[in-house]
């Protein structure tokens, strides 16, 4: 029972009126069922590989934000994950425009909440710099990266693992602006904190080293590239051999052999 209906009942019984604790229960069990199908529409969204089944994904997330919106009382970081969620399944479909909309409608909900220096506002520009790049804005992904690498050092020091995807975010920034050395230093560090602390059967991993592959073998780091790429390939066929990206993540390892003179 709400503190409200407590003060409303309490009203009506000094007053010597009728009252009908029924419908009071009734209110919170209202609210129980909301948050409920919220945690449940949640789970079911995060079960999805916003890679492999992006469409589904969608859906998922887009149900997770209704859910929340159903709520007395609406958690304003799970809707900003949810429009993060939301804006991958759009950049894997090659919508990055469409992803920028969700990824600044997370970023307006944090700041309204008053929740603009936290890990989801620093995940949430992250993202959104990554959708600029997508749409040849890399220096104005650069300034984003850049300011949510600085948010999150500011909560957690510069070596926490949760800064992965951010020093990850920010090379391929400054790869896409033509600083291959600068992005390669900082691609290589957040790589390596995700596959030290990611579980191998996360498609993002392999994304993850399959990338940093390619950007680290354009700063001349050809041993860290191959040693991305095999990793990538041994994960996408132990855990994930009917993904889409397997393709491209066999290829990365192909193109840095051939380029090492070890191919075949």
């Amino acid at each position: 029972m709400s503190v409200r209906s407590v003060a409303l009942t309490m009203a009506g019984l000094l007053a010597g009126a009728s009252f009908y604790p029924l419908a009071a229960e009734t209110t919170w069990s209202q609210q129980t069922v909301a948050q409920d199908a919220a945690a449940d529409a949640r789970k079911a969204a995060e079960a999805i590989d916003t890679s492999g089944k992006p469409a589904e994904a969608e859906v998922a997330w887009r149900k997770v934000i209704a859910a929340q919106q159903a709520r007395t009382k609406p958690d304003p970081e799970t809707i900003a994950l949810a429009h993060n969620r939301i804006g991958d399944t759009l950049y894997y479909r090659g919508k990055p425009d469409l992803a920028q909309k969700e990824l600044e409608a997370a970023r307006d909900t944090l700041a309204a909440a008053g929740l603009g220096e936290g890990d989801m506002m620093s995940e949430t520009l992250s993202n959104l710099g990554t959708m600029h790049t997508a749409q040849g804005r890399a220096a104005t992904d650069v300034d984003l990266q850049r300011r949510a690498l600085a948010m999150r050092v500011k909560l957690h020091g510069p070596d926490d693992s949760r800064l992965a995807i951010n020093y990850y975010n920010l090379g391929y920034a400054l790869y896409e602006l033509g600083q291959p050395l600068e992005a390669a230093d900082s691609i290589e560090r957040g790589t390596r904190m995700r596959l030290a602390t990611m579980k191998p059967d996360n498609p993002d991993l392999f994304l993850t080293l399959a990338t940093a592959a390619g950007i680290v073998e354009a700063a001349g780091r050809i041993t860290i590239s191959i040693e991305f790429a095999q990793k990538a390939v041994e994960l996408v066929n132990t855990y994930h051999p009917k993904h889409p990206y397997r393709g491209f993540v066999r290829g990365v390892l192909g193109k840095t052999l051939t380029g090492a003179g070890r191919a075949g």
